[in-house]
């Protein structure tokens, strides 16, 4: 039974950036999937990515962020918060790593907050990691912060895509 609700968690993923950003975190997601099959992953992606997520078979739910809806004002980002807080995460995983997702994952306040702690409010990370390995290519540097949480890739890393029926 322990070992059942230990699998059975509540895990946020934030990557709040355009298309191809968004794209680059599907090897994440996967590993993600692999090491909790019974979690409920759900994405918090930006308004414009959200069709490359909508039928990943390793994600359960997508919160959509709308820049247009001015989040960058405080009380906007309060009630993305409060819509967080009603999900009761159990693990937060920043793969986005600026103010902006540092802050919501906090306002989530999820307990295990995973990501970088960088210059840009990294200190609202309960799990960082420092980014000081200089550039690397995205996907590894996303692994970083997997593996304090201790998801390894089963496989090498590949980006992949869904197309709806409307795309072919």
């Amino acid at each position: 039974v322990y070992q059942e609700l230990c699998q059975n968690l509540k895990i946020l993923v934030i990557k709040l950036s355009a298309v191809g950003d968004v794209l680059l975190i599907t090897p994440s997601l996967k590993a993600l999937r692999e090491k909790y099959p019974l979690a409920k992953i759900v994405c918090l992606v930006g308004k414009e990515a959200r069709q490359v997520l909508q039928i990943c078979p390793y994600v359960d739910e997508l919160i959509i962020y709308d820049p247009q809806q001015k989040h960058k004002r405080w009380w906007k980002l309060w009630k993305l918060g409060k819509v967080l807080r009603q999900h009761n995460f159990d693990k937060v995983v920043d793969l986005q790593n600026n103010r902006r997702s540092h802050l919501l994952g906090f306002l989530s306040f999820c307990p295990e907050r995973y990501g970088y702690r960088n210059k840009k409010w990294g200190f609202l990370v309960s799990h960082g990691i420092k980014d000081d390995q200089g550039p690397m290519p995205a996907v590894e540097h996303q692994f970083r912060i997997l593996q304090t949480m201790g998801v390894v890739p089963r496989e090498i890393p590949e980006l992949q895509m869904w197309p709806s029926k409307e795309d072919s």
